[in-house]
């Protein structure tokens, strides 16, 4: 019997049904909902090296042994014990407790319970919702499974229009890879770039490393220890104006002081990297140099975090500065730190690339950053696209501009024009791209005719404008809204 799913009151708990209630078994897992699961020590020693480690700490004795609580539903803890019991294998009937029971397993490090998932249970979703399983195979390093969900995604042409909650999961470059091979254009993999982590904190002094002048001052009071284990020293007043969070974090460093030890020590989890530039700002020293919209983040979100309002200041006028030699680059870091206007003028620039553009260009932070904004990129793009082409229907009037092109004929050169004032856009357009190739082929031959090359131009010029206008009504908060 299944274990039950309704929730108890805060004073009462259920009990699991077989084999979860025996009268044998020594320890007591409570689930997230209220729900008992009397379970045998030997069998989950066995199946997850998580509790095998949590079962050689001392123990209290009690009779009945108190129950552990778990994070984990009574449903999604049901079938993860039953993968691991010599009892008949689980039946999961929905995506969302697949997912549930993965993860679980992933958590204890249950490779029983990876196993069954990845290979038995997520192959059956792949027909009906193949792009969800993509994304989970992606996010967990899947290479078989996603290359299985990817050809059913491909054969139903999910992408890139159809959105699942799963892509704010899995790498834009994972995403891209698959656009890429829907569009016939790249042969598709899973993995891509390295995605570094960052480094805890180090407690032992001995193997820090001093920073560069002017931050290995003797005499400074504080000695801030970054993430990969570099010792920068530095005057807690300069540090007390430049940001308010730092002004507290002293304080409650100062609580903590070792007499011994003669400066006040604060790990930041920042690389080195970021506090250099960061007290840079603060400094009266030369104006740091930053070069790329991705070397430029980790300081600005350190900067937002710090609430270093003179440093966000520097550096989000540089990261606009950056934003046109890579605006990819910028909007994908800036939605990823939730900088909607620093995300809205980059999206705005790349507006101008063509689709094909767009798809095709690859930068290197797509391996850090999550597949929904640039999917959310691709529609609000489509969109303006989509605006701009709506121009070219008959019901749009041609903007307030006298252009002659009726048909008459050249007094210099005896060569037929048009010279008339089409009404809509779409006639206009036509006409001047037949216009214009004609004055080309004859352009050696007539300087008459090369003076309508400004009336071509005004059209040109207006179109442009009337374009920017259509497109500026695009909402850019679909930019940010997960569909639902």
């Amino acid at each position: 019997m299944a274990a039950t799913g309704s929730t108890p009151s805060s004073k009462t708990t259920q009990h699991a049904g077989f084999p979860f209630n025996r009268t044998d078994a020594d320890v007591v897992l409570r689930s997230s909902d209220g729900v008992d699961f009397h379970v045998h020590r030997a069998i989950l020693t066995v199946a997850s090296p998580f509790f095998e480690t949590m079962f050689r700490l001392p123990q209290p004795a009690s009779s009945p042994p108190e129950a552990i609580d778990v994070t984990e539903n009574n449903k999604t803890l049901d079938v993860l014990l039953r993968i691991c019991y010599p009892v008949p294998d689980p039946y999961i009937s929905s995506f969302e407790l697949a997912c549930s029971t993965l993860e679980a397993a992933l958590k204890y490090d249950m490779n029983a319970g990876v196993d069954y998932v990845k290979n038995r249970v997520l192959p059956m979703f792949i027909k009906k919702m193949p792009l969800r399983v993509f994304a989970i195979a992606c996010k967990h390093s899947f290479e078989t499974l996603a290359r299985q969900a990817s050809k059913e995604v491909l054969a139903q042409h999910a992408v890139p229009d159809l959105y699942v909650p799963e892509l704010e999961t899995i790498s834009a470059g994972c995403y891209r890879r698959l656009v890429q091979s829907q569009q016939g254009r790249a042969v598709w993999y899973v993995l891509g770039g390295h995605q570094g982590t960052q480094q805890g904190f180090r407690s032992d002094s001995s193997h820090y490393r001093d920073a560069s002048f002017p931050f290995n001052d003797t005499h400074a009071d504080i000695d801030i220890v970054t993430s990969d284990g570099v010792r920068f020293r530095a005057l807690g007043a300069i540090m007390k104006l430049a940001s308010p969070v730092w002004r507290t974090m002293l304080s409650e460093a100062a609580e903590r002081k070792n007499e011994a030890h003669g400066s006040l020590i604060l790990p930041v989890p920042e690389d080195s990297k970021t506090i250099d530039v960061l007290l840079r700002c603060c400094y009266p020293l030369e104006t740091p140099t930053l070069n790329d919209a991705q070397s430029l983040a980790p300081v600005l979100a350190a900067a937002k975090r710090y609430e270093m309002g003179k440093a966000i200041s520097f550096l989000s006028r540089r990261f606009t500065d950056l934003t046109p030699s890579d605006a990819l680059t910028s909007y994908l870091i800036a939605s990823s730190h939730e900088w909607t206007e620093l995300a809205k003028d980059a999206a705005g620039l790349l507006r101008t690339r063509s689709r094909k553009e767009l798809l095709a260009t690859y930068v290197i932070c797509m391996e850090s950053t999550m597949a929904g904004p640039y999917y959310r990129l691709l529609q609000y793009h489509k969109k303006c696209g989509e605006t701009a082409a709506e121009l070219f229907t008959p019901e749009v009037a041609v903007p307030s501009v006298r252009i002659s092109l009726t048909t008459v004929s050249c007094s210099q050169c005896g060569r037929w024009r048009l010279d008339s004032n089409p009404t809509w856009l779409t006639s206009v357009a036509i006409a001047h791209k037949a216009m214009l190739e004609e004055i080309i082929r004859d352009l050696e031959k007539c300087s008459q005719c090369l003076r309508h090359i400004g009336k071509i131009l005004d059209f040109f010029s207006v179109f442009e404008r009337a374009v920017d206008e259509a497109v500026a009504k695009v909402d850019t908060k679909m930019l940010f809204v997960k569909p639902t």
